[in-house]
């Protein structure tokens, strides 16, 4: 009983079959068999040709017949744990879920050695293969949200108002671990998102507007339990596409996030693909689940941000960020993505100046910015230095999560008539317009980030939509954009 059917990859095969005997087909057909103990190294990591088995990988069962030839019946089934033990100390509980109808060391070891033709001491090594059948996992809502719960500090079903404040028509209502059987599922893990995140609005605007099953909801995973992040994740790793979709990833977890699935990819490395932009960036906030079952692992706020300035520019005939002069208050988590995306678009001809009240820290940056694109002019200089300095930026951007830096430093004095202003923070956590207000500075242009949030999210939802072969409508976008009052209601037909 040897599988044959594997995939070689650069630091181990995958096997991708699992043969069971005629006298287990039915067994098999009624999804009663959830373990199997195979001879010798059968994990991810063997070196045997016949390949490993990945946790998280999908894999065929098959019936083989006394012939040698196969039954029909296939069934697909995804490995969640491949275990070596020797035999000496297995136990009746490493025998639970297999074909085995005596759980007993002795009952394995006879069969092992009428299948593989040769003696079994208890010295060998044996793999125990646990695997979930891939139609149940479908329709395991209850079950997978259980197991999810666990890690979170939130109800994952218990939506709060405050996030669907703009459109309370988008809110998906009485869910149950009943009811979102066989949904796709997609979350945003932080701190805190289900106080104040609203990529749960436009998710689940989308779905509803393209008549989607989809289910996008917050999860909330304190600092100090910060060892959550890795289990929740590894519970979507494990069971993949088969029911998410799509990660997007908060403060204060964006880093390690990128740190996991760099981890991943170097055990798996079919299982992840990391975008350059994340890599270089540091970070990433978005993961988006492919039909290929690989993670796609990307950063948009960069992006976002960008394509959110070169909109407010477009609006006021005035180009886009190529050879623009653009001041950056910060240099944090939030500041990394933004400088690296409006560097990397403003080329040779514009400037970048990033203003910290460490400066150190935009040092730092600089010097790693300018490594990545040595022909954009980049300067770092001290937050102080912006009051001086103010009247030679055409775009200023504020990355700082908390407050105005802007009034903190004193520059609404020396800001030039009409300069662009743009805050990472959106709805009541943004105060530069309220401040610039009371400075007298009515005639500035003043945007808050939820520009940069919503081309995040159409960033996200265009990959995904790629991937899995299906269009959403500008109409879409657009009619998300004019709740959060970024774009122009979409004009009835």
């Amino acid at each position: 009983m040897e599988e044959n059917k594997t995939e070689t990859h650069e630091k181990s095969v995958i096997a991708r079959e699992l043969w069971f005997q005629e006298n287990e087909k039915e067994f098999i057909a009624e999804h009663s068999i959830g373990a199997t103990i195979r001879a010798g190294d059968r994990t991810a990591e063997t070196t045997d040709p016949k390949g490993g088995y990945r946790e998280g990988g999908f894999v065929t069962l098959k019936i083989q017949k006394a012939d040698g030839s196969f039954d029909p019946l296939e069934t697909t089934v995804v490995v969640y744990s491949a275990k070596k033990k020797v035999l000496g100390e297995i136990k009746p509980e490493d025998l639970e879920g297999t074909p085995l109808s005596q759980k007993t060391k002795t009952a394995l070891i006879e069969k092992l050695t009428r299948l593989y033709g040769r003696d079994f001491t208890d010295n060998d090594t044996v793999t125990i293969v646990r695997f979930e059948y891939a139609d149940d996992l479908k329709e395991a809502g209850k079950k997978i949200l259980a197991s999810l719960q666990t890690f979170a500090q939130n109800d994952l079903l218990e939506l709060k108002n405050g996030p669907f404040r703009l459109a309370p028509e988008y809110k998906p209502s009485g869910l149950t671990p009943e009811n979102i059987k066989g949904r796709p599922l997609s979350f945003i893990i932080g701190e805190q998102p289900s106080e104040y995140a609203v990529s749960p609005l436009m998710w689940n605007a989308e779905f509803k507007m393209r008549g989607s099953n989809g289910l996008f909801l917050p999860v909330d995973i304190a600092p100090d339990k910060k060892g959550n992040l890795k289990e929740f994740i590894d519970k979507i790793v494990e069971i993949g596409n088969l029911v998410f979709r799509v990660l997007t990833i908060t403060n204060p977890y964006k880093i390690d996030a990128l740190q996991y699935f760099k981890n991943l990819q170097e055990r798996y490395p079919d299982r992840v693909d990391l975008s350059e932009d994340a890599l270089r960036i540091g970070a990433t906030n978005q993961i988006l689940i492919g039909p290929d079952n690989k993670f796609y692992v990307i950063n948009s706020d960069g992006r976002g941000m960008a394509n959110s300035i070169e909109e407010f520019l477009s609006g006021k005939n005035r180009g886009n960020l190529e050879a623009k002069h653009v001041g950056l208050v910060g240099a944090g988590g939030a500041a990394r993505g933004i400088a690296y995306e409006v560097a990397k678009r403003m080329g040779p001809h514009g400037l970048l100046t990033i203003f910290n009240r460490t400066q150190e820290k935009a040092v730092a940056l600089k010097a790693e910015l300018s490594s990545y694109l040595p022909q954009t002019p980049i300067e770092a200089r001290g937050l102080n230095e912006l009051p001086g300095q103010a009247k030679e930026q055409e775009i200023i951007i504020s990355s700082i999560t908390e407050g105005d830096p802007l009034s903190d430093s004193g520059v609404y004095k020396t800001l030039p008539r009409g300069i662009l202003i743009v805050d990472a923070n959106y709805g009541p956590k943004s105060i530069i317009e309220q401040k610039a207000h009371e400075a007298g500075r009515d005639d500035l242009d003043i945007h808050d980030g939820a520009g940069m949030v919503v081309e995040g999210y159409i960033i996200a939802s265009q990959e995904l939509s790629r991937l899995w072969k299906y269009e959403v409508s500008r109409e879409v976008y657009r009619e998300i954009g004019f709740v959060f009052g970024y774009r122009k209601r979409a004009a009835s037909s």
